[in-house]
């Protein structure tokens, strides 16, 4: 994208017309803002199935239904097509043919023979193409960049690199239970002065919403909101219970080794305080800081 980037970079220059085609997670998440950061351009065109979607986009562009209008669009200069993968060798043909500049997010074809007839018609036509490749600028890969450029490495036989949205935790707590609990339950109930909850949980995650959040116009940090859910046991003075959690959190990435988060879970399990058993819900919210190591 950075060599699209290029050709609208002279401040005496308009903004470069953007025509986005789809508005699903990658369109709306990381195409829009990243688009929308940059003041070389301004997305005036949004071709989705999700005319509501377009509340997201600052500039309020249009909405098409049929994304090959986007591709011929006369006051579109840029398509960047972030449409499902098998549409991208058709949609991205099509711009060309039209005469515009192409952006296709990864994967850029199907297949190295779609790649290469993209690559042959951008240059007979004298277009600028490319693939959108925005984890060439993040913080591990610009690590690996130095570390190769460099020479800290000697001769790389095998390269292997492992992405996942998933997350593990183990979680552990102890505590006293609040006056003003004790207050509302009747007397009696408390054989102890001081009564004790411990747990301990075994959660996994998921990354749902993987983003950036932005900071004026020219800085952004990584985020993700995720949801979390586990098994484990929580006791209760002399009761100890199975438990379920379940909730959602959000991940703000201040470095690439540091991380503040904040989350919000429900606690389920049974207890038997009244003379019947019942289940609880205890709502936690938390908030934390995470380095990486």
């Amino acid at each position: 994208m950075s060599t699209v980037m290029s050709a609208g970079s002279s401040l005496s220059r308009p903004p470069i017309r953007v025509g986005l085609i789809g508005h699903g997670l990658s369109g709306a998440y990381f195409h829009g803002p990243l688009l929308e950061a940059a003041k070389s351009f301004r997305i005036v065109l949004v071709a989705t199935a999700r005319p509501e979607s377009l509340r997201l986009r600052r500039d309020a562009p249009r909405g098409v239904g049929d994304p090959l209008s986007a591709c011929s669009s006369d006051d579109v200069d840029l398509v960047v097509v972030a449409s499902p993968n098998d549409t991208h060798y058709r949609l991205g043909r099509a711009a060309l043919e039209a005469g515009k500049h192409v952006v296709i997010d990864k994967p850029f074809a199907l297949s190295a023979a779609e790649a290469d007839e993209l690559i042959a018609l951008a240059r007979s036509r004298g277009l600028l193409l490319g693939a959108f490749q925005n984890r060439r600028l993040d913080g591990d890969f610009l690590a690996l960049k130095r570390v190769l450029r460099d020479g800290e490495l000697g001769e790389v036989l095998l390269f292997e690199e492992h992405g996942t949205n998933l997350a593990y935790e183990f979680a552990s707590a102890l505590g006293d239970v609040d006056e003003a609990f004790r207050q509302v339950l009747p007397g009696g109930v408390f054989a102890q002065t001081k009564e004790k909850l411990s747990y301990y949980n075994v959660s996994a995650g998921y990354n749902l919403l993987p983003g950036e959040v932005f900071f004026g116009s020219t800085r952004a940090k990584a985020s993700a909101i995720y949801l979390i859910g586990g098994v484990g046991s929580t006791k209760f003075n002399t009761q100890r219970r199975q438990t379920i959690n379940f909730g959602l959190g959000a991940r703000l990435f201040l470095t690439d080794k540091a991380a503040l988060q904040i989350d919000m879970r429900d606690h389920v399990f049974s207890l038997d305080i009244l003379g019947k058993r019942q289940n609880t819900q205890n709502l936690e919210m938390t908030g934390g800081f995470t380095y990486f190591f």
